[in-house]
Formats: structure tokens, sequence, C-alpha cells
């Protein structure tokens, strides 16, 4: 019971961010600017940290002028974070391949 609870609270919450990005990257296509080389969509990692940090806020204020004001501000707190979207990216990771994968200076005492 409590799993079931919790994913579909984390379901919740991916769409809500899912739901802010397509809205954010909506306003940003409208407002794009011509002659530039790349288009841009927004930083997901500044998207998540800035819904952890307003949305609650937002849920529990009660003033609807306030939490209207809090969200065009995490708005755009994340259209300030744009990102270009790069075509054609060659560049493999690397595995890492150092000697010691398992150091033994950090091992635990047993």
């Amino acid at each position: 019971m409590i799993v079931e609870q919790d994913f579909y609270a984390q379901m919740l919450v991916f769409n809500m961010a899912e739901d802010l990005r397509r809205d954010a990257n909506n306003k940003v296509a409208a407002n794009k600017k011509s002659g530039l080389k790349y288009d841009y969509k927004v930083n997901m990692n500044v998207l998540v940290g800035t819904f952890r940090e307003y949305m609650i806020k937002i849920l529990i204020e009660e003033d609807e002028e306030k939490s209207e004001k809090m969200y065009t501000y995490m708005m755009d707190e994340m259209l300030r974070s744009l990102v270009p979207i790069r075509s054609r990216r060659t560049n493999e990771r690397k595995a890492y391949s150092g000697a010691n994968k398992h150091r033994i200076n950090l091992r635990r005492n047993s």
C-alpha cells in the first residue's frame, strides 16, 4: 500500500513537472529570436529545482494573487536558464578504466 501510494505521488510530481516543461518550451518557441545558431529548451535541472522550491508554497498559498505572482516568478526563473539543442553529438562516454576501481583506503573496517 505504501509503495503504491509513493508510486502514484511520484507520477503526479513527474506529470506536473512535464506540464511545466511543455509550457516553458512553448514560451521559448514563441519568443524565438531569428539568427541564432541553435534552438533552445529549458534546462531540466533548473526546472526541477525551482519546481521543488516553489510548488508547495504555491499550493498552500491562500491568496490567489500571491500564488499567481509566485507561479510567474517560477516560470521566469525557468525561462532564464535555457540550453541549446545541439544536433549530431557524436562524442561517446568513456568507461572508467582506472587501476583502482575499488580503492583500498576507503574500505570499511570489519
